[in-house]
């Protein structure tokens, strides 16, 4: 979409204010929302609030990724379980009203946690705006999941009041890139026909559903060699090749349609980062 957002109907209806929370989908990202407990280290009142404060900062942020996301793929969208929106040729107000709010709320949020959580909430917000609006980066193979990793990644930092991290982060971070570049191809998978109508080359289109199933197995791959130099321990090394390798060829080998695939996915790399961040955290990489 360029330009502006059509609007329609007016701001007073309470049904069109249900419809309007409704567009920004937590249901799709919830999980995620969980992102900056990755940065966790201390137990101090001080730090356990930060990091509360980094999950509604992330939890705002992701709102308005996936509700403005919502609103410019209204028009091509086909099932409304996954977007409210689906089919309509414009944008009720109530719903660019609240998309909007979670945008300003999560900066306004944010800043409570210092300046390096601010700049970690803005990138997230424009990286969001550049690839569902203007110019619509998703459109463009490799470019939108690039895109698509300025959203998530730095979700992890939003919880921190300095520019410091802890010793796991770059073990964790490494890993989380991987998984979601996977996740993202499992998506344009998914997505592949919708993604045409709108004229979107996304990666799965230009490399077809087989290469890019492979692409995901390499990049589980890649992942895992790419997570050995930032490891604390040879141990945690070894789980996040476990978690990264066995993702991909998941994805690779799994006859499940990809919408159900993506789903298994997105549990298994919950599950398994989730274990490594256990792992790393008993380790005391914190």
């Amino acid at each position: 979409m360029t330009g502006t957002i059509p609007v329609d109907g007016p701001l007073a209806a309470p049904a069109s204010w249900r419809s309007a929370w409704a567009t920004l989908r937590g249901a799709q990202w919830r999980h995620f929302a969980l992102l900056p407990l990755a940065a966790l280290s201390g137990t101090g009142a001080s730090a356990l609030g930060r990091m509360a404060r980094g999950v509604a900062v992330a939890s705002l942020a992701l709102a308005y990724a996936y509700g403005l996301n919502a609103i410019t793929d209204r028009a091509t969208d086909r099932d409304a379980r996954k977007n409210p929106l689906a089919g309509r040729s414009s944008c009720p107000a109530t719903a660019a009203t609240v998309v909007a709010g979670m945008a300003l709320l999560a900066l306004a949020l944010a800043a409570t946690n210092g300046r390096s959580a601010l700049l970690a909430a803005a990138i997230s917000i424009a990286a969001a705006t550049a690839y569902s609006a203007g110019p619509q980066l998703k459109r463009w193979p490799g470019v939108g999941m690039l895109a698509n990793a300025a959203i998530f990644t730095p979700l992890l930092f939003v919880g921190r009041a300095t520019a410091g991290v802890p010793a796991q982060m770059g073990l964790l971070t490494t890993a989380f890139i991987a998984l979601l570049i996977q996740s993202q191809l499992l998506h344009e998978c998914a997505d592949i026909d919708e993604d045409a109508a709108r004229g979107a080359w996304t990666t799965a289109r230009a490399l077809g559903l087989g290469r890019t199933t492979t692409a995901a197995l390499l990049t589980g791959i890649a992942g895992a060699f790419a997570c050995v130099p930032p490891a604390p321990s040879r141990a945690l090394a070894l789980i996040a090749a476990a978690v990264l390798i066995g993702t991909g060829a998941f994805a690779m080998q799994s006859s499940l349609p990809f919408a159900r695939r993506r789903a298994a996915h997105r549990a298994i790399g919950l599950a398994g980062g989730a274990l490594l961040w256990a792992a790393a955290l008993a380790r005391g990489g914190h």
